[in-house]
């Protein structure tokens, strides 16, 4: 009974969130309006953990002399810099949206692409090992 408590709530939530969307009744829009800011929020804190923790293990990298220390080197660098002009210029300054144009746009296509294409050959292994769906 345990096991299905987490995701019966994780459900439930997704359901009132996207009943919010489609039906226009103003508890409705009011409870999915503060599930969405939690959901903002922790994933905000989610994002923020795991920078730290990147920023860590590349910095343990660097301080060790790794073998792969130039990468994680360049990683830092990189954030630094990019953390930088976040702070200096605004969101819509031209400066940061060349910078997100020319570089974070096309990484994050990338790597979409990429988990697309590993999705679609983890299910095409799924489907070939297993006969029944269930």
């Amino acid at each position: 009974m345990k096991r299905y408590f987490s995701p019966a709530i994780a459900i439930g939530v997704g359901l009132l969130v996207l009943f919010g969307y489609f039906f226009q009744n103003s508890s409705l829009n009011a409870v999915r309006t503060i599930f969405v800011q939690w959901a903002v929020l922790l994933s905000a804190a989610a994002v923020f953990v795991g920078v730290i923790n990147l920023f860590l293990v590349h910095l343990n990298k660097v301080i060790h002399k790794s073998r792969d220390r130039v990468y994680s080197l360049f990683l830092l660098v990189a954030l630094l810099l990019t953390l930088t002009f976040g702070f200096l210029y605004s969101p819509n300054d031209p400066v940061m949206v060349n910078i997100f144009n020319a570089v974070i746009l096309p990484v994050e296509t990338s790597l979409m692409a990429i988990m697309a294409i590993t999705l679609i050959y983890a299910a095409i292994r799924l489907l070939r090992r297993r006969v029944d769906l269930m």
